[in-house]
Order: structure tokens, then sequence, then C-alpha cells
């Protein structure tokens, strides 16, 4: 398995304060803006874990998900939601959706790193 972390976020300045934050902790980041990019990139190297907002242009979150988890190659990575929408509904539909967790924005990055960590090998990061 792959060692890098694919984020799908949307809204560039969040994008760019997460992978900021989680470089700094040694994890390799790549971006994707779009759920189809998120897709496109999972398939084509696919990461040990995937960051996806839930509130994405043309396709969501939900979708995205569903199809990384359709495809041959990519249907065992793992996925965590990442979300403004905290509430007991969107909880419940992330978890009825096959997601690996939930982290609510703004994100508490201390709670990121312990969801992340079983999925990332520490070991591979400086």
């Amino acid at each position: 398995m792959s060692d890098w972390i694919l984020l799908v976020e949307d809204h560039i300045p969040n994008q760019r304060m997460i992978t900021r934050r989680l470089e700094r902790r040694g994890y390799a980041v790549r971006c994707a803006s779009t759920g189809e990019e998120a897709i496109e990139l999972a398939q084509s190297d696919r990461p040990a874990l995937v960051l996806m907002d839930l509130g994405l242009p043309g396709i969501d979150g939900y979708e995205s998900m569903r199809r990384i988890r359709q495809g041959e190659k990519t249907m065992g990575i793992p996925v965590l939601a990442l979300t403004a929408h905290d509430t007991s509904d969107t909880r419940l539909r992330v978890m009825e959706a096959g997601f690996v967790g939930f982290q609510s924005k703004p994100i508490d990055f201390e709670r990121l790193i312990t969801l992340i960590t079983p999925f990332v090998d520490a070991a591979e990061r400086p």
C-alpha cells in the first residue's frame, strides 16, 4: 500500500491549510478539488487513505466514495469523511455509507492524526 494521503477539498484555503499541517507532521499529501479528480487519482496511484469533503461540486463526497469503493483497484482504500455539517444525521449517514470515520470542521488536528495513523504507515514518515 502507498504511504500518501489524498485530500479531497474544494475550498482552496482549507485545502492548503490541511495539507500544510499534515505535511508538517511528515505525511505526504496530494489534493483533489472535485470528486471526479479524487476518483482518477485514487485509481491511478492508490493512496493509503482518502480524506473526503462531503460537500463537493459535481458529485458529492458520498458518491465519490461509493465510486472509489466500486473500483477493483480502489475498493479497499479507507475513506474518512470531512464536513462542516456535524449533526447526528450526518454522522449516521457517513457510517451507513461505509466511511471509516468522521472529522468535523473546523478540524481538530490532534483528533485527525489519531484517526489517520492506523491507515498510514508511520514508519514511512521521517
